[in-house]
């Protein structure tokens, strides 16, 4: 794990040290740094350490989503956990099945829902934590990204680059060089200066 300051980049935890496996995910929230790994780990300035979350110590944790200013998601084996700064504590959100296992990627959306990707597809769950819709079935969705059209895109580890219109999935072509496998996807929206005109595109 590093960090970049003015002097340049520098070391805070050497592979092995604290940290025993892949780091997933860091996530800033409510002034603090938080980091996925086996077990969910938040720097501590005061120490210059890492401290693990007692709660996580022995899971995986793959990814953050901070919903709004008052509450940040954490996705890993086993569902999703939210964390509240006013309690100062994690407390279980949604349960995944046997068959979902991991949580890879939590995405908000404007009305409060998360569209969550798992290791058996997608799956949109309300404000509560309560299912509402499930798409994909079958694959392993890492990466999720909604374009200003509101299509949902997902990246999968089998099928390629998936996109849900409202009605129906559909697979990008492959005939546009991307293939069975993809790692990641991010939609981008920017504003051409001259024209004064907002364009998107996504980024696999």
């Amino acid at each position: 794990l590093m960090n970049y300051d003015k002097r340049g980049w520098k070391i805070l935890s050497r592979a092995g040290e604290q940290l025993k496996g892949q780091v997933y995910s860091i996530s800033e929230f409510a002034g603090s740094i938080r980091i996925g790994s086996t077990g969910l780990w938040k720097w501590n300035d005061a120490i210059q350490r890492l401290v693990v979350t007692k709660t996580f110590e022995s899971r995986s944790i793959h990814c953050f989503s901070p919903s709004n200013s008052e509450s940040l998601f954490a996705g890993g084996d086993g569902g999703i956990w939210k964390f509240t700064p006013e309690n100062k504590s994690w407390s279980p959100f949604w349960k995944t099945s046997e068959k979902e296992g991991t949580v890879h990627v939590i995405i908000p959306r404007a009305d409060g829902t998360l569209v969550v990707g798992t290791g058996d597809g997608i799956t949109t769950l309300s404000p509560k934590g309560i299912v509402v819709d499930r798409g994909l079935p079958g694959e392993r969705v890492v990466s999720i990204a909604i374009d200003p059209q509101n299509r949902i895109w997902a990246a999968t580890r089998q099928h390629g680059l998936r996109y849900f219109d409202g009605q129906k999935w559909y697979r990008a072509d492959s005939k546009q060089g991307i293939g069975n496998q993809v790692d990641s996807v991010l939609s981008v929206s920017y504003t051409h200066l001259r024209a004064h005109e907002t364009d998107s595109y996504l980024v696999c």
